[in-house]
């Protein structure tokens, strides 16, 4: 039986939960206290501290991305897997006064959030990672403008963000792709609410033509739909 050292309010045991519900596996949870000093039961099986820990049989797993890697390359993902997290978005967005409220329009994928900018900002890059996304670059459109016009508005961020593998295999398969590179996430604000949106690559990749390249987008679109929901 799989044991999961964990906390509710981490996401990156969050994170660890859907990935164990989509391989649809067993697992028993071990509820650790919030305060690091106090997690002696992880501590007697890791000699650390850190949540979310996995243990599986002798094996030891810590941290989010270690757990993961190690599910990924241990268990066949069963068909349906992705439907778990989908699913959960649903029925989140139709609960009365429910956050996720993640939107696909004609070229983006947005949402409105209940964080403070900087918070959303820094919650973001925290997501992008997770999703294994590097920020290439970074436009701060607010200070720009502020600089080069005079032009006060409210805060607007631009992330360049990109996946290497998935870059990687879609420039093999469309040398010019990097004229529409790297994928932009923007964290703002607008009439006192805080905002995230993400080019949808399916939308965007649409314009090249080239059915080789829609594995790669769907499977941006669909890690950068996980960070906009998660944020």
């Amino acid at each position: 039986m799989l044991e999961l050292y964990q906390t509710e309010w981490c996401p990156a045991s969050h994170r660890v939960r859907q990935r164990l519900t989509e391989f649809g596996l067993d697992y028993l949870v071990h509820q650790t206290p919030v305060d690091p000093a106090q997690r002696l039961d992880v501590e007697a099986v890791t000699g650390q501290t850190a949540i979310p820990t996995l243990v599986d049989g002798t094996c030891v797993l810590v941290g989010e991305k270690a757990i993961i890697d190690y599910l990924d390359s241990r268990y066949a993902e069963p068909a349906g897997a992705r439907l778990h997290p989908r699913k959960g978005f649903e029925g989140e967005k139709a609960r009365p006064g429910g956050s996720m409220q993640t939107v696909r329009s004609n070229y983006t994928l947005s949402k409105t959030t209940n964080l403070a900018f900087d918070h959303a900002v820094e919650r973001v890059r925290t997501e992008l990672r997770a999703e294994g996304f590097g920020i290439l670059c970074e436009i701060d459109v607010h200070q720009t403008l502020r600089d080069k016009l005079g032009i006060e508005r409210e805060p607007y961020l631009i992330l360049g963000a990109c996946n290497p593998t998935l870059a990687h295999g879609a420039l093999e398969a469309e040398p010019e792709l990097g004229v529409l590179l790297p994928c932009n996430v923007v964290v703002y604000t607008h009439d006192d609410q805080t905002r995230i949106a993400a080019v949808d690559p399916e939308r965007m990749l649409s314009i090249v033509a080239n059915d080789d390249l829609a594995p790669a987008a769907a499977e941006v679109r669909r890690r950068l739909e996980e960070v906009v929901t998660r944020v």
